[in-house]
């Protein structure tokens, strides 16, 4: 299934670029690798002729030819919104063998932190004339080996976890292997998936929910506590974007502007790994997955100012991206338990998975300073951010449900945000 998205997502891609180059090729304007009247005396590259800066005016005039940008991302992503380690909301009675009292779940993903991350962008193209191509990517990396794993996950000691039991998966223990649990069978029956009780001491099992008959509902499950949950958080971005751009004539005050569009592919993968050990589902292991393969056409500008060697850059993107996306879940639910034919849970293992599809908006702002320190080089710091809405996440697309999980629908924003530094060169 995640081939088939990230293949329906190349073609969705590959067919915007055939149209956006289409679109230049009835203009008579297609140049996709570079100028068709390129002149070498106008683009004369000489990196290290210093720049001609006018203190009190906006230098010469912009630069065309080709250009590379490299910059070193340090950025942050906004955690998942808090979620419950359990079914939310879900009370559930149980008994330690004395008394009987409500339980509900204990641990969330609030002590998840948005730690920073490193990762790297790129652009390149060329201008010629006032029109021009330009190709940018990047790509950040959510793990960063030797981080502190307690900003990226969370630990829990004698946690509380509910699962919500439709089938009565956990209940009763098959004694006499008929394929039928009858009450008391499960009031002699296994101690780690629900019994009858008999607080009141006097041989007989309790009316627990008071309804005038003993039957399966007056199942009471066992304290569900698990010895340690531990749970780690990751999110992953990789981006491509192929734009035409096209330079407006100068402001009065010496500003420029340019205005591009094109197509724009933008990944964001998130995972949630959770381990639970001890109590009655000992070993239990859920590792969700969410893949967010976003496409669209891609509208923008950007505005600058120069002051002699200094350049003030504000740059802003917007996509109406269709999200392909793609979720997967692989599930070991008490591992540690002993198989047996009897026992009406056993130990399940289950990797299930689904694709939905739907409109998922994303706005990009910039904001960069540069110093040219030669006619062609200049380095540049600045500041991006990013919101993008209707995403997937991988910690609250999970459904707490026995015995093989399952998919909630929930749809949330990520807003990435970060520092960048970097160096351009102009030809």
């Amino acid at each position: 299934m995640t081939m088939a998205i990230h293949r329906n997502a190349t073609w969705l891609t590959a067919g915007a670029l055939l149209l956006l180059l289409a679109g230049d090729v009835l203009a008579q304007r297609f140049q996709p690798f570079g100028p068709i009247d390129y002149v070498e005396e106008v683009h004369d590259m000489q990196p290290w002729a210093p720049y001609d800066a006018d203190p009190f005016g906006a230098g010469p005039s912009e630069p065309e030819g080709y250009f590379f940008n490299y910059s070193r991302l340090h950025w942050s992503f906004s955690k998942p919104n808090t979620a419950q380690f359990g079914d939310a909301g879900l009370v559930q009675t149980v008994t330690d063998g004395t008394i009987l009292f409500p339980q509900g779940n204990s641990e969330t993903t609030a002590a998840l932190q948005n730690d920073f991350t490193w990762g790297n962008r790129l652009e390149a193209g060329y201008m010629n004339h006032g029109e021009g191509w330009m190709f940018s990517m990047f790509d950040v990396d959510g793990w960063v080996p030797g981080a502190s794993e307690l900003n990226r996950g969370v630990m829990g000691i004698n946690a509380s976890v509910q699962f919500r039991d439709p089938r009565t998966a956990t209940v009763g223990f098959d004694v006499d292997g008929d394929g039928t649990i009858t009450p008391a069978e499960v009031f002699t029956g296994h101690p780690l998936f629900g019994s009858f009780v008999d607080l009141d001491g006097d041989g007989a099992a309790d009316d627990v929910n008071m309804d005038g008959v003993v039957d399966v509902g007056d199942v009471v499950a066992p304290s569900d506590v698990f010895t340690t949950l531990t749970a780690m958080q990751q999110t992953d971005m990789d981006n491509w974007e192929l734009n035409k751009t096209i330079r407006l004539k100068p402001f009065h005050n010496g500003s420029q502007m340019e205005v591009y569009y094109g197509v724009r592919y933008l990944r964001i993968r998130d995972s949630m790994a959770i381990n639970l050990t001890g109590g009655p589902l000992d070993a239990t292991t859920i590792n969700s997955v969410v893949e967010n393969n976003i496409v669209g056409p891609q509208a923008g500008g950007r505005w600058w100012c120069r002051r002699g060697s200094w350049r003030f850059l504000v740059d802003w993107r917007f996509v109406p991206g269709f999200n392909f996306r793609g979720d997967q879940q692989t599930v070991f639910i008490g591992s540690n338990q002993m198989p047996n034919a009897n026992i009406h849970f056993a130990p399940a293992e289950a990797m299930i998975q689904r694709d939905t599809n739907h409109f998922s908006p994303l706005t990009e702002l910039r904001v960069e300073s540069d110093y040219q320190i030669t006619r062609n080089v200049a380095i540049t710091l600045g500041w991006t951010g990013m919101f993008v809405n209707r995403v997937g996440r991988g910690v609250n697309t999970i459904d707490w449900v026995l015995p093989n999980g399952g998919f909630r629908d929930e749809q949330e924003h990520i807003f990435a945000h970060g520092v960048n530094a970097g160096l351009k060169i102009n030809h």
